[in-house]
Order: structure tokens, then sequence, then C-alpha cells
């Protein structure tokens, strides 16, 4: 009986531990926030990948966003924001998006065909590429698109789609 009780408060502990694994990054909460504030995002359901870019603007923070549609991770949209520190809040600056595909018929070494193309030219697309090909191998995060509808006080949200 006591090896039961013990199993089982072992089995309780392991499924807190991979419950808060699961949970998403504060970083990956707040752009999911923006985007979906902004109206670039309007699933219920999102299931997001991401991943931090330091090197292709030198001194800029970018942060590319997968949203995954369907069970796979084979089409879906991407963003890329750029963040930076604002007199201590955080400024989201949704900067570009696309739509992805797998690519059918086609000979191209990336196997991605942007449905509804990005912004920019040559060097734009293959950064979104390199950049969805890296989240592919990363954690996906599932959250409710309900509770990122009010972005917190701490975080401004901008987007190239804002009326000036």
């Amino acid at each position: 009986m006591r090896e039961y009780f013990t199993w089982v408060l072992l089995s309780v502990c392991l499924s807190f531990q991979v419950h808060a694994q699961v949970q998403p990054p504060e970083l990956l909460r707040d752009a999911a926030q923006c985007l979906v504030s902004t109206q670039m995002l309007a699933a219920r359901r999102l299931s997001l990948g991401y991943l931090v870019d330091t090197q292709s603007w030198p001194g800029e923070r970018v942060l590319y966003v997968v949203n995954y549609t369907g069970s796979s991770r084979s089409k879906g949209f991407v963003f890329t924001i750029f963040v930076t520190t604002v007199g201590g809040r955080s400024l989201f600056n949704i900067q570009n998006n696309a739509r992805f595909a797998p690519l059918r018929g086609g000979i191209d070494r990336t196997g991605i065909d942007f449905t509804d193309p990005s912004l920019g030219g040559t060097w734009t697309q293959e950064h979104l590429v390199k950049a969805i090909k890296q989240i592919e191998q990363s954690p996906r995060f599932e959250m409710s698109a309900a509770g990122t509808l009010t972005p917190s006080s701490l975080i401004q949200c901008q987007s190239y789609a804002d009326r000036k």
C-alpha cells in the first residue's frame, strides 16, 4: 500500500513538472497578445513556435513567431517582430508576416511556398525560411487566443499595418 502511494505521489509531481514545461515563455505570450490585439492572428487556438534572432540586424532583437494551422508543422503563418525596451516597457513592432505551406511540384531546396508573400524580397524570404526551419525543430506551445485579447500594460504593440 505504501508503494502505491509513493507511485501516485511521484506521478502527480511529474505531471506538474511536465505541465510547467509546456507553458509558453513570457516573450512568446507577449508577442501572441500583440498579434491577436492587432488582428494579425484570428484563430481561437494558437499553436506557436518562436525564434529570437540577434544576428541578422546588428543591434536589433528580432522575434520570429510561427502559428501553425492544422496538426502538422507544414503550414501556417510567420511573423517578424522587432522587440525593444522603451521606458521600462517592451515594444513589439510587427514588421512582416506571410502565410506558408509545403511547396508542391516545384524544385526548391526550401520546400516552403509563401502562399501570401511577405513584404520585401529574396533576402527577407530567405530569413523567413531559415526561421521557419529552425522553429520546426523547437517546442510548440498551445494557447487560447481568448486569453491573449488584452495586452499587458507593460507592453506596447505596433504593426506596419497600423494607420498613421
